[in-house]
């Protein structure tokens, strides 16, 4: 009898030590096993302006995990959730307009700074005008916080331009296991995100209404909009937006919940913005984000800021990276329909953490599936739908039929979606449209 219960409780001891290591947090940042998602205290409110490096990421040996389970109603520090391949940081900082949410591409932890950020205005129309309230002033409430799912509510400052009760931007943001993309719910007075790509390029694939995509090239295509030089608005009906990072192989991609535009529950919105899902913010003399190291010269026009407009939906903001698109530059006349061979290069001047491709190299695809190629011909845009098999991978030429005869002035190809040939673990643009906005069953396991 007595061997019993000294058993019993000996197992309630060991059940009860386990659980209390479980949930005693962990001092300093931790390489996690693939696909892991935490919610991590940063131990200060940093309270500086922006700053285009993770401000924190230089005293991770502080960090603390909020322990799985845990839901604070506020944490009073800055905090970043852990995603499959990047951070998503909420930071204190006082700045009044830039100092929103950033997105950070995950390093190794041997890396000295956390690199290329994606900073994540938030904003909503009122009568005065679109309201960006960026800077989290307002409180951090934690939602969720389990191994599968981390979700964190986040409250902007209040406007001084709308006199309404609750007038602030407050957005939940989460983050799920093994899932490249980031979930951006609003909660109250969220009409709009806007991601700091600063891109030379914007593509919406399939967003014209030929089904060819819509294309915006800074460098080229800033003065089209005569009215208002420096906003464009593509068209509606695409799913999704493409924003390209040339210096460390990024690809942010930009994907509202489609919305009954009638219907849009933001009626502060003004009328011409509410039948809109994306806009394209430029900037001249702005920051180049790699556009200038590729041998073409000084670039100092970019697509800063594209934005999706919530319509009382949820955005994802999906993130691949390495060699999952190229540019490359051509220069040389066509014929429709006659057969041009391209041999792909590798342009960028200096090597990209985590690439396999050599400076002045030769580039080639590194996934099976569909593919798209956007060219650029006496300046109009012109779509191939490219199939790349498993006996393609790793080829270093690619022969297309021109749409139009002219000058190839150049090309943008990337992998769009996936065939029976695309391995487990990739996920391509629309994996993660179907899987994160129409909530299908996944196509792809979770990122290795």
């Amino acid at each position: 009898m007595w061997k019993t219960k000294v058993c019993a409780f000996l197992m309630i001891a060991t059940v009860w030590a386990a659980t209390a290591e479980a949930e005693k947090p962990r001092a300093g940042y931790r390489r996690p096993k693939p696909g892991t998602v935490r919610l991590w205290d940063l131990r200060k409110a940093y309270g500086r302006k922006l700053s285009m490096g993770f401000v924190g990421w230089k005293d991770r040996a502080q960090w603390r995990q909020i322990p799985y389970g845990k839901t604070p109603e506020t944490v009073e520090h800055d905090v970043a959730l852990e995603g499959a391949t990047f951070f998503f940081n909420i930071t204190w900082r006082s700045d009044s307009y830039i100092s929103g949410p950033v997105l950070y591409r995950k390093p190794k932890p041997s890396d000295p700074k956390c690199p290329r950020h994606n900073l994540l205005y938030r904003g909503w129309f009122t009568p005065g005008g679109l309201w960006a309230g960026g800077g989290n002033l307002g409180y951090i409430k934690v939602l969720k916080n389990t191994p599968e799912e981390v979700v964190v509510q986040s409250a902007g400052r209040k406007s001084n331009k709308d006199k309404r009760a609750s007038a602030q931007v407050v957005a939940n943001y989460g983050v799920k296991a093994g899932k490249p993309w980031l979930e951006i719910t609003p909660v109250s007075q969220c009409s709009t995100v806007g991601m700091h790509g600063e891109s030379r390029f914007a593509i919406l694939p399939e967003g014209m209404k030929d089904g060819t995509d819509y294309a915006y090239d800074a460098l080229k295509d800033l003065d089209q909009d005569k009215k208002n030089r420096y906003t464009v608005i593509p068209n509606h009906s695409a799913k999704m937006l493409l924003d390209f990072v040339m210096d460390d192989d990024n690809l942010w991609i930009l994907m509202p919940t489609p919305a009954d535009p009638k219907s849009g529950p933001d009626r502060g919105m003004p009328v011409q913005y509410r039948k809109r899902r994306f806009m394209l913010s430029n900037q001249v003399n702005g920051y180049h984000a790699g556009w200038s190291s590729i041998g073409e010269g000084k670039c100092g026009r970019v697509v800063s800021a594209p934005y999706a407009f919530f319509m009382g939906k949820k955005i994802a903001i999906g993130h691949l990276r390495i060699g999952y698109w190229h540019y490359q530059k051509i220069d040389a006349q066509v014929n429709k329909g006659k057969d041009f061979k391209i041999n792909w290069k590798y342009a960028y001047e200096r090597k990209v953490a985590g690439s396999p491709f050599k400076t002045n190299g030769p580039w080639w695809p590194m996934y099976a599936g569909k593919w798209r190629m956007v060219s650029r011909i006496d300046g109009k845009y012109y779509t191939t739908p490219i199939t790349i098999a498993k006996n393609g991978v790793g080829k270093k030429t690619l022969t297309f039929k021109p749409l139009a005869d002219g000058k190839l002035e150049y090309v943008i190809i990337y992998l769009y979606d996936r065939t029976k040939d695309t391995a487990k673990g990739v996920y391509t643009p629309m994996d993660i449209y179907r899987e994160a906005i129409q909530a299908k069953k996944p196509a792809s396991p979770s990122v290795d």
